[in-house]
């Protein structure tokens, strides 16, 4: 495990969701909680909703929702996606596509951790990787917090 990323959810509790270096078959996170401020952490377990190739991912609390942004794909860098979750990461509900795959494709992601601009707007930001046309950059999207866009 490695590439971690972590955040305080409303409870009070730490989530630490970590980059799977395929340690285990399952190519998704993995997870672990803490209740008491990081003192003492649950034994890791793999979230199979958040597959994931060996790649890093970002996860902020943004008010009464936790979102989840990486590269949703078992194989390579690509489908970058944003998800979201009601209860704190025990299940994703809505997810949605930022970058697709095929020419260009994106990878590492940062996640704003607040509403972007004044109270109210209703966006969430998004720092990532993005490659096009054999060229790197970095990048920067707004995405509404309640999108109703859900992929299969």
């Amino acid at each position: 495990m490695d590439e971690t990323t972590l955040t305080q959810l409303t409870n009070g509790s730490i989530l630490l969701n970590m980059r799977n270096a395929h340690v285990d078959k399952c190519k998704c996170r993995g997870v672990s909680r803490s209740d008491d401020g990081g003192e003492t952490w649950t034994p890791i377990h793999y979230d199979h909703a958040l597959i994931s190739p060996v790649c890093e991912a970002a996860l902020a609390q943004i008010g009464e929702r936790l979102y989840f942004s990486n590269p949703a794909s078992m194989k390579s860098r690509e489908n970058l996606t944003i998800r979201v979750s009601d209860n704190g990461g025990s299940t994703w509900n809505d997810r949605t596509l930022l970058v697709q795959s095929g020419s260009v494709w994106g990878g590492y992601s940062s996640l704003v951790p607040a509403e972007l601009g004044q109270t109210g707007s209703g966006l969430g930001g998004v720092l990532y990787e993005r490659y096009s046309a054999g060229k790197e950059a970095i990048s920067f999207s707004a995405f509404p917090l309640n999108f109703d866009k859900f992929i299969e």
